[in-house]
């Protein structure tokens, strides 16, 4: 079976249209998380992979105990 997406709907397409819309929430290699009012680039992002054609993406970053609690 060949997997077959829509045009421009690969995940590195729509993660570069949401680095454009929004970039203080998204940065190359990592979704930020949004805490204390405002993006922030911590934490250490999981290994993540697509369901629809199991490429590697973006995970979630994972943030220690201190921070999650702040």
């Amino acid at each position: 079976m060949t997997l077959m997406l829509k045009p421009g709907t690969e995940w590195t397409t729509l993660y570069e249209r949401c680095r454009e819309i929004a970039p203080e929430a998204f940065a190359a290699d990592r979704v930020h998380n949004h805490w204390g009012g405002r993006w922030r680039a911590d934490g250490e992002p999981r290994l993540a992979v697509s369901p629809v054609d199991g490429t590697e993406i973006a995970g979630p970053p994972m943030v220690d105990a201190d921070t999650a609690e702040a």
